[in-house]
C-alpha cells in the first residue's frame, strides 16, 4: 500500500529539485527529464496520486482510524479525481483509479448497514 506514497513523494521531490537534477545531468553529459511534456507529466501525476496519498497517510495512522474514517475518504478520493477536468497526459490514471475504487468499495458505498445510525 505504502508504494503508492513512495511515488508520489519520490515524483514530488523530482519536482522541487529539477533544476539542480537538470545541472547533475548536464555536468555528466546525460540527457535531461525536464522537457515541457516531462515536466507536465509529472506535475499531473502528482495532481493525481496526492488524494490517493493522502488517504493512505490518514487510514495507516495510528489515530482515529476506524472503520467510520474509511467511506468519507474513499468518497473524497473520488471526489477529488472526478474534479480533475484539464488533466492530459494522466487521464487513464484517473480512469484506472477509480475503476479500482469502484470496484474494491462499490459495495459498501451501496450498503445501508454502513449508514450512521
Amino acid at each position: 500500500m505504502f508504494r503508492w506514497n513512495s511515488y508520489y513523494d519520490a515524483m514530488k521531490c523530482i519536482l522541487e529539485n529539477i533544476e539542480k537534477i537538470e545541472d547533475v545531468c548536464n555536468d555528466l553529459q546525460l540527457t535531461t527529464i525536464s522537457g515541457p511534456r516531462e515536466i507536465s507529466f509529472l506535475q499531473e501525476y502528482c495532481n493525481v496520486t496526492k488524494p490517493i496519498s493522502r488517504a493512505l497517510d490518514i487510514l495507516q495512522g495510528d489515530k482515529n482510524v476506524s472503520l467510520g474514517y474509511l467511506l468519507p475518504t474513499i468518497n473524497a478520493v473520488h471526489k477529488s479525481l472526478n474534479d480533475m477536468k484539464n488533466i492530459v497526459f494522466c487521464r487513464p490514471l484517473i480512469i484506472a483509479l477509480k475503476r479500482g475504487l469502484n470496484k474494491r468499495f462499490t459495495r459498501y458505498m451501496e450498503s445501508n448497514m454502513w449508514l450512521p445510525v
